[in-house]
């Protein structure tokens, strides 16, 4: 490889064949420009769950219900009253949504069907999901200039998707890998990709012949490239 080849494809950088095209920074590196292909996914998700509030407020009758339970009677009224409710928060908190059920259900003469709560169900929001991008390439070059920026590409991306062996640790202790800034240019209405983690690259030679030029260099290359963002985007980042 020329020590003079960039990173770049086609040569003389991307903007000289016109069209969009994907800037990818990592960190420390050298920027790699490339046209950008089509079929770029943009998969914005959140999470949720759901509660059921109603769980709380049998809780809560359930409480109360010891409280009552725990009072002094001091007539036969005020008795009369704990006793209904001693009975209707037993009901709530002793399985309204099962064995309580069934038996009111029972009680009433009726074979199918019975009562329950209602389970209030809500929905919580929980966060938003971490985004992932990926890139296909395909690239034929056709003179010794071009061979030498796919191989540059292709040395620069494997490199630094490669994490650092702390000095004098012996292997064991790893800095993390560098950071990627992705950027597209020459795209109307792009959404702003976050700083990424490379974390998957393949790379195939010669995916569709099984010709070799002359000096032994491939026909095509094919390279596949999977960025994770660091952190899901907020309203304020879009």
């Amino acid at each position: 490889m020329s020590i003079n080849a960039k990173p770049e494809w086609p040569p003389g950088g991307p903007e000289t064949a016109g069209g969009p095209f994907v800037g990818m920074y990592p960190t420390g590196g050298s920027v790699i420009f490339m046209p950008l292909p089509g079929n770029i996914v943009w998969n914005d998700t959140h999470g949720f769950t759901t509660v059921d509030e109603s769980k709380s407020m049998i809780g809560k009758l359930g409480a109360g219900a010891s409280v009552a339970r725990g009072a002094v009677t001091r007539n036969s009224e005020t008795g009369e009253r704990l006793n209904v409710l001693n009975v209707g928060a037993g009901l709530a908190a002793g399985g309204a949504f099962g064995a309580g059920a069934v038996t009111l259900g029972s009680a009433s003469g009726l074979s199918t069907g019975g009562a329950i709560i209602n389970p209030q169900t809500r929905t919580l929001f929980t966060g938003s999901n971490i985004r992932t991008f990926s890139f296909e390439f395909k690239l034929v070059p056709k003179t010794k200039e071009e061979t030498e920026s796919v191989q540059a590409i292709h040395s620069e991306i494997r490199k630094w998707s490669y994490p650092n062996a702390i000095p004098g640790t012996n292997n064991i202790i790893l800095e993390f890998p560098s950071v990627w800034d992705i950027r597209l240019y020459n795209i109307k209405n792009a959404p702003r990709i976050m700083p990424c983690y490379l974390t998957s690259f393949t790379t195939t030679f010669n995916p569709s012949t099984l010709i070799w030029r002359e000096d032994n260099n491939p026909v095509e290359i094919s390279l596949s490239i999977a960025f994770t963002e660091t952190r899901p985007p907020t309203r304020a980042d879009l």
